[in-house]
């Protein structure tokens, strides 16, 4: 594979047909766009590699420091110098770095590799927070314009959020301020293992203040001035970057109002494709290379010479990468849209489906890469078939699938909405699903739903966590926010077994309530805000339920613990015990007769101590848990504590529900 540089993701016309050239001449036609805005050709011969790069050189682009433990291309927002909430264009800044960095002989042999991603928007649209080094363009209290720095994120293997190294540095200090962190790096990184060799390692084993005050030494003792930036050397960058002779460009701007009213098409593509830019009257538009049935981030060189024209002749010769694996055409008149519009789609550039869940993040698998433990390519092409009707994607809103193949997270999973990480099992490929990460603004890491599924049974389970989400969010919530407001336990339910305290599975008509009081159902699990806003329902005949936070007062349950007919309290950690008491004293100092479910962070282990203090049923992580959990209950007949016992092992279930074999399936919490 050879990997050629993209700097902050910018490409001119002739840059892009000189890579269509590449792919048509020296690979199978076509090449990979990365998340870190880079272009892989899959394909190529060592023995054509020099005259490759002899080729890009004519066009000012290269492969240098795209592999090896050096500073690599150097990434930014996609929408610099035109997004709506810019506070200063990063791409200037961008090119400083690039320039200070390219062949740098005290950091070409690192630890490991070293990332470095630039943002000068109040969003956060290029992952800047899963860097080894995160800059963000600020103002502080006075106005000025500065950088946050973040060190010490990343993801494979260990995944990190990066850390506040630095609230505001001032921009004359950024390159003197990067050299003394990468020093810091290169003299005290490890060597010894390269799973531990990353900056986010040393930064977690020395611990920010201590590894900031390391940086502030190094900076102090051995910053040199000619690396500072004067205020005229950044207007000499900056003028390269200087917005284009913005104009009427051609078109009609009756046939554009036209074609929103009246072809459905256009109106899907314009919304979802195309954003307004700062500059009154253009629009950046994305071009999707995830059409139904392709590669994720693939484009073949017909297509890439298309765009190159395209680009020339409606965007002022410039093609933008983006981190989602799409390309972007800034600086697009209005008037200008139904007519690239047309020629986009005649070559299969225009499916309108940015921002949905088929925009999928995704590395390439096994169809490319000998890491890999899973293919990649073949499950975004199921997750496609499976949601093909465009109306229910946008009804869904935004969701981002990332999908990565082994642990090196190409595909970035652990920041997805919902991440795939693909698992060998015995020669076989089995993908385990996190949900509620994010790359943008307040990054987060996903969390494990449970254990991994057959690739044959992808779709499916997106379907079914699909289904949860459009039950539990609250009008026009983004999937997301809705995980992060509800925890992955209403989403882990469907594939989860529920154990009886007399060693049974059983079926369960219970499900988490939805936001909307007036829809509920019976059989429905309220919280206690849910509660105090329920009105004119009659929980007798609706069969209420009361979902409690393991930490909750047993008080606050009291105005409607004898309406519930289940109470569900939520462990959030195994070792938090709060829950244990929370139940003990629903029954003992309260009387509550009804059914008690625990759930959360239970192990099997503590399910007959959870039976003593009053639980008739566990919602547990898969069949090997319940397996565990039932040997559990059973492990002892002795217990010192006469008012906790369970007679002769145990006790008559109340209101268990079926235990045969044809009712033992799945449920929901």
């Amino acid at each position: 594979m050879l990997r050629v540089a993209i700097p902050y993701g910018l490409l001119s016309a002739a840059q892009l047909r000189r890579l269509a050239l590449i792919a048509r001449r020296y690979d199978r036609g076509y090449g990979h766009f990365t998340t870190r805005q880079n272009i892989q050709f899959n394909w190529v011969r060592v023995a054509e590699v020099p005259d490759i790069l002899a080729s890009l050189a004519e066009v000012d682009m290269h492969a240098i420091q795209t592999s090896g433990n050096c500073i690599r291309n150097v990434t930014a927002d996609h929408l610099a110098g035109v997004a709506p909430d810019e506070i200063e264009d990063p791409r200037p800044h961008c090119e400083l770095i690039r320039q200070w960095s390219t062949l740098h002989p005290e950091f070409s042999f690192l630890p490991r590799k070293f990332k470095i991603a630039v943002t000068g928007s109040l969003g956060d649209r290029a992952a800047s927070q899963v860097h080894d080094i995160g800059l963000h363009l600020v103002r502080d209290s006075n106005g000025r314009v500065g950088f946050e720095v973040l060190v010490g994120g990343g993801l494979g293997r260990t995944p990190v959020i990066g850390k506040v190294l630095r609230p505001f540095l001032e921009k004359r200090d950024l390159l003197s301020y990067l050299e003394s962190i990468l020093r810091v790096y290169n003299l005290m990184g490890r060597r010894d293992n390269k799973y531990k060799a990353r900056i986010k390692i040393l930064v977690n084993a020395m611990g920010i203040d201590a590894f900031s005050q390391a940086v502030e030494r190094e900076w102090t003792l051995t910053r040199s001035p000619e690396l500072d930036l004067s205020v005229a050397r950044l207007d000499r960058y900056r003028a390269h970057f200087a917005p284009p002779a913005y104009v009427k460009a051609g078109g009609d701007s009756e046939q554009h109002r036209a074609l929103i009213n009246r072809n459905p098409l256009y109106r899907a593509w314009a919304r979802q494709n195309t954003q307004r830019q700062r500059q009154p009257g253009y629009r950046a538009v994305s071009l999707s290379l995830k059409p139904p049935g392709g590669a994720p981030g693939d484009l073949n060189a017909d297509q890439m010479d298309s765009v190159a024209d395209l680009a020339e002749t409606y965007a002022f010769g410039e093609i933008r990468v983006t981190h989602e694996q799409n390309l972007l055409l800034a600086n697009v008149h209005e008037n200008d849209l139904p007519v690239l519009w047309r020629a986009l789609a005649s070559r299969n550039l225009a499916t309108p489906n940015v921002g949905t869940l088929t925009d999928m993040i995704c590395c390439p698998g096994l169809d490319y890469c000998s890491l890999a433990n899973a293919g990649s390519i073949d499950v975004a092409a199921q997750i496609q078939a499976r949601f093909d009707d465009y109306d229910l994607l946008y009804d869904l809103g935004d969701i981002q699938i990332n999908i990565s193949g082994c642990m090196n997270a190409c595909g970035h999973h652990h920041v997805g909405h919902i991440g795939l990480l693909g698992v060998d099992k015995k020669g076989e490929q089995w993908y385990q699903i996190t949900l509620g990460g994010q790359s943008s603004d307040q990054a987060r890491l996903g969390k494990v739903l449970g254990p991994s599924i057959p690739k044959a049974e992808v779709a499916e389970v997106i379907e079914n966590l699909l289904e949860v989400y459009v039950e539990q969010r609250r009008g026009d919530e983004r999937f997301v926010d809705t995980v992060h407001r509800v925890g992955v336990t209403p989403f882990k339910s469907p594939s989860m077994p529920l154990l009886n305290r007399d060693g049974h599975l059983v079926a369960s008509p219970w499900r988490l309530a939805s936001e909307q009081p007036d829809g509920l159902r019976p059989y429905s699990v309220l919280t206690l805000e849910q509660w105090r806003l329920l009105k004119h329902v009659s929980p007798e005949v609706l069969h209420l339920g009361l979902r409690l936070d393991g930490d909750a007062e047993p008080e606050q349950a009291l105005p409607w613990l004898d309406a519930s007919k289940l109470v569900e309290i939520h462990f959030a950690s195994f070792i938090d015990g709060r829950g244990f008491s929370l139940g003990r004293s629903l029954r003992a100092r309260f009387g509550y007769s009804g059914t008690m479910r625990a759930c959360g962070e239970i192990l099997p282990d503590q399910l007959q101590l959870l039976a003593r203090c009053g639980f008739d049923q566990f919602l547990l992580e898969d069949t090997e848990a319940a397996n565990d959990g039932r040997a559990a209950l059973s492990a002892f007949d002795v217990c010192y504590q006469p008012g906790l016992r369970i007679a002769n092992g145990f006790d008559a279930p109340q209101n268990s529900g079926s235990s045969t074999s044809a009712n033992i399936r799945s449920t929901a919490a």
